[in-house]
């Protein structure tokens, strides 16, 4: 159930030996349940979406993928891992249907003007990204903005890093009742103009950093 992607690949199949040639090839032709996705180094021109469950997205080798796009993820059970994003919009977004996702060590480091880091309107744990937007001349951008919805289960926010945005941290208020209950702990959000913007009634928001912000 491993399958292999390496940039500019051709007629690939999958294997180690014949690898296929972009990201959303494997999530349009990989055939089984689940898998694990190992990405070649590279610069990924492609904006994926992930409509699938049980796929894990991370390097072959260890922090050489480069995705110049977004990954909008809203099937469930998805991992991601590892990659480092360069975006025109939202880097990755994780929508409300994308239960028990996890987002773990990327890193996003430039966006355009408006851009958002990570969008979170679901997932389970989102742990060791960083948002270093510091090198980027992109303006009112947004590191991390929550949008919880409605569920049961908890959601994890620990130990992620943003930088260099307007606004480092962004939680937008529920438009349930019963929204799932969110805990953003441990993170550090630091030289943005805004540290964190939003009513934190209906989150746990403990042990974080916010220093060098304006507001």
């Amino acid at each position: 159930r491993d399958v292999y992607v390496q940039l500019g690949a051709t007629d690939g199949d999958g294997s180690r030996e014949s690898p296929y040639g972009s990201i959303q090839e494997v999530l349009d032709q990989h055939r089984e349940d689940w898998g694990q996705v190992f990405i070649g180094p590279g610069i990924y021109r492609e904006n994926i979406e992930l409509t699938r469950d049980g796929m894990w997205l991370r390097p072959s080798k260890q922090y050489d993928v480069i995705i110049e796009g977004s990954i909008i993820i809203s099937g469930r059970n998805n991992n991601v891992r590892g990659l480092t994003f360069r975006s025109l919009d939202k880097a990755i977004v994780v929508k409300a249907s994308a239960i028990d996702s996890k987002i773990q060590h990327n890193r996003i480091e430039a966006l355009s003007n408006g851009g958002v880091g990570l969008h979170l309107e679901s997932g389970d744990l989102v742990i060791g990204n960083v948002i270093d937007l510091q090198a980027c001349n992109a303006k009112e951008t947004t590191g991390l903005l929550l949008q919880p919805g409605p569920g049961a289960e908890r959601i994890r926010i620990d130990h992620n890093r943003i930088a260099g945005a307007k606004c480092g941290i962004k939680i937008i208020d529920p438009q349930s009742d019963n929204a799932a209950p969110w805990y953003v702990t441990h993170n550090e959000v630091r030289d943005c103009d805004i540290g964190v913007q939003g009513l934190l009634d209906h989150v746990t928001f403990r042990y974080n950093r916010i220093w060098r912000c304006h507001a």
